[in-house]
């Protein structure tokens, strides 16, 4: 009787097992194709080839990451399913949400401006902004960093980077392309830019090691292996 019971037991551990195990298994499967639908949404988004007139702002993962929040500037239903064709995902890890519109030209220029902080002697560097492929760290001596378009409207880079529905490269570009190019490592393609005039210095990460992170500081801030490994 005893040994009875010790199998049943036994069977209903390994029953309780298996059932955790089925159930991590699909967690870690539905995050990873909520991460896979997102790079698609993201390279559509990115996509200069793409009709963007009924695009609201970037895709961005929800809280729990478990899908992938749209904005169209038409929220209906028919525009819904055109999206999900033409981006080739599918609607079960997609919230459409009604957004925009925002601007979606490409800026070849923007004028920018560093805010400075009080004068640190041990400067270090500070996570600001992030994406799914790379991020933006400023040196603890910036306060803060704005893109000035043709109105004089001054925007934070953070908030650009997030609403104008442009890829962070081509947003980086527009204020690099008003910068001098000092030097181009041989690690892969890092670029740094400095600009004496706007007292800044951006570095853009491109190594071997698919770091693709950038820099930003004032025009005495030197490359220190910041795109090293």
């Amino acid at each position: 009787m005893k040994n009875q019971i010790v199998k049943i037991l036994v069977c209903l551990g390994i029953v309780f097992v298996i059932i955790g195990c089925t159930n991590k298994t699909k967690n870690k499967n539905r995050y990873e194709l909520v991460k896979e639908t997102h790079n698609k949404v993201y390279d559509y988004f990115t996509n200069e080839n793409v009709d963007r007139t009924n695009l609201g702002s970037f895709s961005s993962l929800s809280e729990n990451s478990d899908y992938v929040i749209v904005t169209l500037v038409d929220n209906s239903i028919e525009k819904q399913q055109e999206f999900l064709k033409s981006a080739n995902v599918s609607e079960e890890y997609i919230k459409f949400e009604q957004g925009g519109p925002y601007s979606t030209s490409k800026v070849d220029k923007v004028d920018f401006e560093l805010i400075k902080s009080n004068t640190h002697n041990d400067i270090k560097f500070n996570e600001y902004y992030y994406n799914e492929i790379q991020k933006i760290y400023i040196s603890s001596n910036i306060k803060e960093i704005y893109l000035i378009d043709y109105n004089k409207t001054k925007y934070s880079l953070k908030w650009y980077s997030s609403n104008v529905n442009q890829s962070l490269n081509q947003t980086i570009e527009s204020i690099t392309n008003t910068m001098e190019k000092k030097d181009s490592l041989f690690d892969g393609g890092t670029i740094i830019y400095k600009s004496k005039l706007k007292d800044a210095t951006i570095i853009v990460c491109n190594t071997l090691e698919e770091n693709k992170d950038i820099y930003i500081g004032d025009y005495q801030m030197n490359y220190t292996n910041q795109c090293g490994v």
